[in-house]
């Protein structure tokens, strides 16, 4: 869907804490996300936080980078922890948070981290799949040849 992507745009919005302690935005849409500028936000303390809003800030950085929400495998739970787009913001620094193969795919060939001189970014699909389907009456399935 090239529509949905800008190959120039993409925006992370930290927003002051509200003086009233009310709620705020914390979310991420399209190419967008918006976080929060809190004090227990701490480059420094990245690593080592239990705090969710440095997890909530990667997570929705990871919005506005066009990655959408996903969760892992239950083999990569097992062994690797939280899909940090999945419920990552709430696991950082608590349990073991990765990023999904299909999170790193995206970022793969996000502008962003390419050389935009050498890449067509998000180009119309050139493949095709030639599927034969067949429904069984009888055990009342579909089958995918």
């Amino acid at each position: 869907n090239p529509s949905e992507f800008s190959q120039t745009d993409h925006t992370l919005i930290i927003l002051p804490e509200r003086e009233d302690k009310g709620r705020q935005p914390f979310f991420g849409i399209g190419k967008v996300c918006f976080a929060l500028d809190n004090p227990n936000i701490k480059v420094e303390e990245i690593a080592i936080t239990k705090s969710n809003y440095i997890g909530g800030m990667l997570h929705e950085l990871g919005h506005g980078l066009n990655l959408p929400h996903n969760h892992a495998k239950i083999s990569e739970e097992n062994e690797l922890g939280v899909a940090l787009m999945g419920a990552g913001n709430q696991s950082w620094g608590r349990v073991p948070t990765f990023m999904t193969e299909a999170s790193c795919a995206i970022l793969n060939r996000n502008e962003i981290f390419q050389d935009q001189s050498a890449i067509a970014f998000y180009q119309k699909a050139v493949s095709t799949l030639d599927l034969d389907v067949n429904y069984d009456e009888a055990s009342k399935s579909i089958q995918v040849f």
